[in-house]
């Protein structure tokens, strides 16, 4: 539904219909209000478009368009204000975790659910977007080979140095891969990575009490955060792609009846 209205002469405002004025005297169109998201491409008088005021026609229209003239109306005249939806730029930037080189990360546009493509020679740009209060765009972050996850999306908008968080209620079904966008502003979206973390569990190869600890050390032979207790002294612990990992078993107790064999490394999944 069409927001703007018109008044003449000061008159109620109202989105169309028929007015009148005395032969001689002037018309005066003016917006009130002029609806979010559309700009003012001039007026049409009797079929012909008017972006700028013609004296010899006796048309005035001001700098902002919002408001025209008709000087010394003696005829009957057909007015239409001409609106165009307003054109944004949206861009996607994709940030890697440090010591990534490579994401392979890639984005999928769609609107409406079908595919937009993106500026040609640009990476990720899309103009000429229409303004919209709905929520019909999905940016969609499209995983490669690379270890890495979405941590989350932001957004700038143009002009500000701030990046802003995304509200989780813009992702889509709660999937932090895509992303819900009402385009109301010319912004840069960012989805931010991080590594992706695997479960380490160590664990000994015999039911007995054995006695062993065990550690799984960081560079800093400092033991990685939370690591979950199992039976038998194992240990689980959620460690970043591409960290090293030392482990390392205590074997301190003057206990201990067993000796250390070997060490054996299995993928989950494998027999």
């Amino acid at each position: 539904e069409l927001k703007t209205r018109i008044k003449l002469n000061d008159g109620a405002p109202s989105p169309q219909g028929s007015a009148y004025v005395e032969i001689g005297a002037n018309a005066v169109f003016e917006l009130d209000p002029l609806e979010e998201g559309r700009i003012i491409k001039g007026w049409e008088v009797d079929s012909v478009l008017y972006e700028n005021s013609d004296s010899s026609k006796g048309i005035t229209i001001s700098s902002d368009k919002k408001k025209l003239t008709l000087t010394n109306v003696k005829a009957n005249h057909t007015v239409v204000l001409v609106l165009e939806v307003v054109k944004l730029r949206i861009k996607v930037a994709i940030e890697a975790p440090s010591g990534v080189a490579d994401h392979e990360y890639t984005i999928k546009a769609t609107k409406d659910d079908n595919v937009v493509p993106e500026d040609t020679g640009s990476k990720y740009i899309f103009s000429d977007v229409e303004y919209s209060n709905s929520a019909n765009w999905r940016f969609e972050a499209i995983k490669g080979s690379a270890p890495c996850v979405v941590k989350e999306w932001k957004f700038q908008e143009d002009g500000s140095t701030n990046w802003m968080d995304i509200q989780s209620i813009q992702y889509d079904s709660g999937n932090l891969y895509k992303l819900k966008w009402a385009p109301t502003f010319s912004c840069t979206l960012k989805v931010v990575l991080q590594k992706e973390k695997f479960e380490l569990t160590v664990t000994f190869d015999t039911q007995d009490n054995h006695l062993y600890s065990v550690k799984a050390l960081d560079a800093s032979n400092v033991e990685f955060p939370l690591p979950t207790p199992g039976p038998n002294s194992s240990k689980k612990y959620k460690i970043e792609a591409g960290t090293e990992v030392k482990l390392e078993v205590n074997t301190s107790s003057p206990n201990i009846k067993y000796s250390i064999v070997e060490w054996q490394i299995k993928k989950d999944g494998d027999s």
